[in-house]
């Protein structure tokens, strides 16, 4: 007999509702499942990516760094290297976009003061504007004003040689000068009447120069010399022993020496920009050279010709005005100056011929070393009035017995042309320069250029 099964009907509803209820649960629990599982591997992948790309920045800023190290590495050892070969502490700059600041002279050099190691209390310059410091020029011809602060000692000498008679452009032989002694003298018709004749003259200055730069425009500069001045000539006696020749023999030279006039100068920064720099210069020349130098002649002594002098005997007026330019590799100057003397009052009744002076050049640096060219013309006037003492040698009949003691033999126009060099090693400088006339007109009677040097070394700090 089978067992009979009771059912409840309340129960089996009871676990139909339950296994409704629990299937979805379940579901919905394998769902939640799946997603935060999906979830966890967006996470993981998104914090690998983060991960690579920290790794990629970090790798580009330690290469980045490793660039600039290198960078900085190579322009350390470019201006290492450039300092090391040029004691201007100078470098190739690609342009001068900006003005150069404060400590700049007037005519165009980066000036400024090394602040530690060898440098130290040093002034540096750009190589293109060695030539406005350069020691050839210190004296009479300067380019420049100072920085403030800044001293420059120079001292340089000058030779000057004159070789030969010429009148105007044109050469004078010996047989063309000569005393007209006689109406039956063969050289009574020369055409330059003078016993003795000039064939050789040398002129040597030494002179002595201080510069001082008062503010960064304004430079103050007072400069004395020392000259010497020799002439040889031959002295044709005429016909006065009755021969039909010229009785023509050497003299003794003519020597003068001693010390010349003394140069005060003002010099002010005007203009500065990457068009050029210039330069204005107020000088004043003061009569501390003897104008009564004697000389021995024929036995008696003479007041010696006007050219052997030491000094001009008044106070000389001497402005100039300078401009120059600067190439953007700092390497070339180039530039011109207008200069002048204005000779005020006389001197025992004379006084020489005001003149005007015009200069241009060219210069190129090569690292410490500079090398130039320039062109200088002069034009002088003839001397103004004559002096009573030289007049003596004047010949009552005859005229002067040498070309220089008359007044009318000076002055002219002179195109010189000039070739030099210089070098320089820390605080000192070195330079010679070379010119010859590329052109002369003289004015009546006198002896023609021929060359003259120039050297010069200074100091700067």
């Amino acid at each position: 007999m089978k067992p009979k099964l009771n059912i409840n009907p309340n129960l089996c509803m009871a676990t139909l509702l339950a296994a409704g209820l629990i299937a979805p649960t379940q579901s919905a629990l394998a769902k939640t499942k799946k997603t935060g599982s999906s979830l966890q591997k967006a996470n993981e992948l998104i914090e690998a990516e983060n991960a690579q790309m920290r790794r990629q920045l970090a790798d580009s800023r330690l290469k980045q760094q490793e660039l600039q190290k290198t960078i900085q590495a190579k322009s350390a050892a470019k201006t290492l290297t450039v300092a090391g070969n040029n004691p201007f502490g100078a470098t190739e700059l690609p342009a001068r976009d900006k003005q150069i600041v404060p400590a700049e002279m007037a005519c165009g050099a980066n000036m400024k003061m090394g602040a530690s190691g060898s440098d130290a209390g040093q002034m540096k310059m750009e190589p293109g504007d060695q030539f406005l410091f350069n020691p050839v020029f210190g004296g009479g011809e300067m380019f420049n004003a100072h920085p403030k602060g800044m001293w420059m000692l120079n001292a340089k000498w000058m030779h000057m040689q004159m070789d030969g008679l010429q009148a105007g452009t044109k050469p004078v032989q010996e047989s063309q000068v000569g005393p007209p002694v006689g109406p039956s003298s063969p050289v009574q018709n020369v055409k330059y009447p003078y016993m003795m004749i000039p064939t050789h003259m040398t002129m040597d200055m030494m002179m002595f120069m201080g510069m001082y730069g008062v503010t960064d425009k304004l430079t103050l500069m007072g400069m004395v010399n020392y000259q010497t001045a020799g002439m040889q000539m031959l002295m044709d006696m005429g016909n006065q022993f009755g021969n039909d020749f010229n009785m023509i023999s050497g003299s003794p030279p003519m020597n003068t020496g001693g010390l010349g006039d003394t140069e005060i100068d003002a010099l002010y920064k005007i203009y500065d920009s990457k068009l050029g720099k210039v330069t204005g210069t107020l000088g004043l020349s003061l009569p501390t050279g003897s104008t009564k130098q004697g000389i021995d002649a024929m036995g008696t002594t003479f007041r010696a010709p006007y050219d052997m002098q030491l000094g001009s005997g008044t106070v000389d007026f001497k402005p100039a005005l300078t401009y120059n330019w600067v190439s953007d590799n700092v390497l070339w100057n180039l530039g011109g100056q207008a200069s002048g003397i204005v000779h005020t009052g006389t001197n025992h009744g004379w006084a020489y011929g005001n003149s005007i002076k015009l200069s241009t050049w060219g210069q190129r640096a090569f690292g410490p070393a500079t090398t130039w060219v320039r062109l200088r013309y002069t034009d002088t006037a003839q001397i103004q009035g004559s002096d009573p003492q030289i007049q003596l040698l004047m010949d009552p009949e005859n005229g002067a017995p040498t070309p220089d003691a008359d007044p009318h033999n000076y002055g002219g126009k002179i195109l010189n042309a000039f070739v030099g060099a210089s070098y320089k090693y820390k605080i000192f400088s070195f330079g010679v320069e070379g010119g010859v006339p590329a052109y002369q007109y003289l004015n009546g009677l006198q002896m023609k250029n021929s060359w003259q040097i120039t050297s010069g070394f200074q100091a700067m700090f």
